[in-house]
């Protein structure tokens, strides 16, 4: 099948469930399943690590052990963390305004580097 065909396909959307495997179908034949494949078997083995330094799974990052702590300020997405736990808390502190200051600076970052990416690929 091709390309031209499956865009088709998908604009026009035909009936009921049918439409959505046979889509998949013809995805799978193209080996567009394999990096679903990689991404199912990778993902545990990095959520749960980065899930710690951000402090998601901790209430309290303070009550952490000391090294973790260290490890978790050197991530800038345990500041936004932090922010968001405390506005949750009602507390409109500093740890607010850092969490805001950093979240802001990482997406203007993001978009720089999207900036960029989307002006390289043009060329």
């Amino acid at each position: 099948m091709s390309a031209t065909r499956l865009l088709v396909l998908g604009v026009v959307r035909m009936h009921g469930r049918a439409h959505g495997y046979r889509v998949g179908r013809e995805l799978m034949s193209w080996g567009a399943d394999a990096w679903v494949v990689f991404q199912r078997q990778t993902r545990p083995l990095l959520r749960r690590p980065v899930m710690i330094l951000f402090g998601m799974l901790q209430p309290v990052l303070y009550l952490a052990p000391g090294w973790l702590y260290a490890l978790s300020r050197v991530n800038p997405i345990a500041y936004v963390v932090d922010a968001e736990r405390a506005l949750f808390a009602g507390e409109w502190g500093a740890t607010a305004g850092v969490g805001w200051a950093v979240a802001l600076g990482l997406a203007v970052v993001a978009l720089a580097i999207g900036a960029r990416a989307t002006r390289w690929s043009a060329r």
